[in-house]
């Protein structure tokens, strides 16, 4: 965004091309098999008609889904974060709708390699991470987009969706945090 009062981080086009192909081809198998037949052209066993026209069915309204939601995406990419002298605000939910958080509740930023916690093993990535002070003001977790993790009080910021570089992002943290901030680079 061109606009000097606030720092967005779009998804990596790269990322949501993926995903279209993706789409694409749930939507080339379901319209094959449900009107072409030119790949998966055999009958349905006795007795399980209505179940394969469902699974063809299926592939056609997921691969149509996805098709049309990344293609708009990738027409405009959405904001995984956006820094601003308000505070930090990032994706939650299927569509990226954005949370803010103030600067009030900003404990400091890291960068680099990391672990991210989502299961009972770490998962080592590359990628920024927002930690927030622990308050009952704010939730601890959120339901996220994809390339963001929040929980525990912990932004992560996966490496591979961000459309932006981290540097650049770290710059406009500092450029928009308050005096004391803590930033630093881990791995």
């Amino acid at each position: 965004m061109a606009r000097q009062d606030v720092f967005e981080v779009r998804v990596f086009r790269l990322s949501l091309l993926i995903f279209f192909i993706i789409g694409l081809v749930f939507l080339i198998v379901g319209l094959d098999a449900l009107i072409f037949k030119t790949i998966l052209n055999y009958p349905p066993h006795p007795g399980r008609e209505v179940l394969y026209f469902f699974f063809k069915l299926f592939f056609v309204v997921i691969g149509g889904l996805i098709v049309w939601k990344e293609g708009i995406y990738l027409v405009r990419p959405p904001v995984m974060m956006r820094v601003s002298s308000g505070g930090i605000s990032f994706g939650t939910g299927m569509g990226y709708e954005q949370r803010l958080f103030s600067w009030d509740y900003f404990e400091k930023a890291v960068y680099g390699i990391g672990y991210r916690m989502l299961s009972a093993s770490p998962d080592a990535a590359v990628g920024l991470e927002v930690r927030f002070k622990k308050s009952p003001e704010i939730p601890a977790g959120l339901a996220t987009s994809a390339g963001i993790y929040y929980a525990d009080y912990v932004l992560w910021l996966d490496r591979r969706y961000m459309g932006t570089s981290i540097k650049k992002t770290i710059e406009s943290i500092r450029r928009f945090a308050p005096a004391g901030a803590k930033i630093e680079e881990k791995g």
